[in-house]
Formats: structure tokens, sequence, C-alpha cells
């Protein structure tokens, strides 16, 4: 079964408890900082005050989340990576995901993603091959909004329609490019057709020079529990894209039929 974490929605949950978020800011700090922090750059940063910085310090070492340099400078220590691969082993489709999808993208020359919804109401990229290259923010590289990629609709349109109304009300459709579907009707007649035929398509709706195709992985009981797509900015025409629509499909039903998958539905991929 396959977790997915709700955040609370009443006010005292948004509110939450500022110590706590204090602590979570300055796991963040340390994470996304290149160099270690001394306290007078944490508490700078973050605007805290000496005495509250270094009893937060102080906790995180003692957890051994945080741990202090010979130079007295903090960094975030090696358990938050080992939690973060902890959680990434916990959803046995990765290593399918990463065996067959590298089989496709060295044949197809594109790059493709596994994503489930998030917390937050976002696609959560969890494995992407090949692997990023180029260094870019943690968020860019693992988060994606849900109504202008190819991924996210997928994930939406599999959605009961009762879960599917309290999502689209917690979400905001910015838009991106001058593709993107900002229109809350618009976005219901195209997350029906996704579902309808079996893939969806970001066509430069989040990146203007990014085509995307995505299809459902379904699991043991049948519920799509996450999306896999393919990225080529090489796709700039309605054929390339047909070419690509039976290799995600075929990508697809391997890896649902990997996590238990056994409905006869598939074999129309």
């Amino acid at each position: 079964m396959y977790r997915e974490v709700r955040l609370m929605k009443t006010a005292e949950a948004q509110k939450g408890n500022s110590s706590v978020l204090r602590a979570l800011d300055l796991i963040e700090l340390l994470i996304t900082s290149p160099d270690a922090l001394s306290i007078a750059d944490i508490c700078r940063k973050l605007g805290l005050n000496r005495v509250t910085c270094v009893s937060m310090l102080n906790t995180l070492m003692l957890k051994k989340y945080v741990y202090k340099n010979a130079d007295g400078h903090y960094l975030i220590s090696g358990k938050i990576y080992v939690m973060a691969k902890l959680y990434r082993e916990s959803f046995p489709v990765i290593d399918p995901f990463n065996i067959v999808a590298g089989e496709f993208t060295k044949e197809l020359g594109c790059s493709a993603t596994l994503s489930v919804i998030s917390d937050f109401d976002r696609a959560l990229v969890i494995s992407q091959v090949p692997e990023p290259t180029v260094y870019t923010s943690a968020i860019q590289q693992l988060y994606y909004p849900l109504h202008c990629t190819a991924s996210g609709k997928v994930l939406l349109s599999h959605r009961p329609p009762k879960q599917l109304q309290s999502t689209l009300d917690s979400l905001t459709l910015r838009q991106y490019t001058s593709q993107t579907i900002t229109d809350r009707d618009k976005l219901m007649i195209e997350l029906a057709a996704t579902r309808e035929r079996g893939y969806g398509i970001d066509n430069r709706e989040y990146f203007e020079n990014t085509i995307c195709i995505g299809a459902p992985v379904f699991d043991r009981a049948g519920n799509v529990a996450f999306a896999v797509s393919f990225t080529d900015i090489k796709l700039d025409d309605e054929q390339t894209i047909e070419w690509y629509v039976p290799r995600i499909k075929n990508l697809a039903k391997s890896l649902s039929y990997s996590i238990g998958y056994r409905d006869k539905k598939l074999d129309i991929f």
C-alpha cells in the first residue's frame, strides 16, 4: 500500500508549531547551503536570536541530524540522506523503473521520470533516468505542478471524483507559459480526455520548449499509484507524439505488472 500523507487543513495546523517550524527551516537551510554555516550566518538568514539558534543546533546534533566541523561551523549530517534513501526504497517500483526505463531512454534518446502525488498536491519525482547531470534547486528537481505536466494530469485524472474536487480546490492554477491551462473547467475537460485515452500530454505548458507524455502505473489493487513520463524537447509535431504513445504505455504496463497488477485491460497497450 502506497503512502499519501495529507496535510491537515485546519487553521491550527496551518499555523503550526513555531519551534518545529524553526527547526525545519534550519534543517532546510543547512541542506541547501553549499557551505558550512556559522551560528552568526544561521541567525542572520533565519532571523533567530543566538540563544534560540544554539539550543536548536544542540538538539539537532543530539539527534545526529547536524554536526559541527573543526572550524565550528555547522553542516547537515548523513542521517538525513539515509532517511531519504529509505523513503525512496519504500517504493518497490523504483528498481524496475530504473532498469526498464533505462533501456527505453537509451533507445529513444529521451529522459524518463517516475512520479507520485506528494503531500503538497504536487507531483513528486521519486526517480529519473538518466539522472540529472546539471545541478538545479531541490524543488526544481523533485516537485512539479499537477495541472500543467503530463504526469500530474495522469495522477489527477485517476483520482476519485470527490478527492479530485478537493485537490483542485487546493490548487492554484498558475500560468507558466502561454499554453498553461488556468481555467478549471478546461482543466476538467483535459483530465477527462487524459483518462479516456490512457495518457497525458504536457504541450509546452510547464516549459516553453518541452513536451512530455505520461501514462499511469497501476498497483496490485488496481489503483493508479504512480505516473511515468518521457520528456524530449524534440517532440515538436503530432506525428512524433503519436510515435511515443505506445512506448510510454508499454513502459507503464511493464511497471504495473512489476508491482503486482494483473488486470487484462492493460493488454490494450
